[in-house]
């Protein structure tokens, strides 16, 4: 179930609204360039709930 929440929360919080705000700031470029900031969020929130599920893990 972590992993279908950490798809979601990467598609709807972090890579639709950085291509969005891409788009609207730099038009074409900017849609790589959210794209990008988008993943790398969405890559640091995935490494903190993972680190926090293997914290739990591991006190259980």
């Amino acid at each position: 179930m972590r992993g279908l929440t950490i798809s979601v929360l990467r598609l709807f919080a972090c890579f639709l609204p950085f291509v969005w705000l891409g788009a609207k700031l730099a038009g074409l470029n900017g849609i790589f360039i959210g794209a990008a900031t988008g993943n790398i969020l969405a890559g640091i929130v995935a490494y903190r709930l993972y680190q926090k599920g293997f914290k739990v893990g591991e006190s259980a």
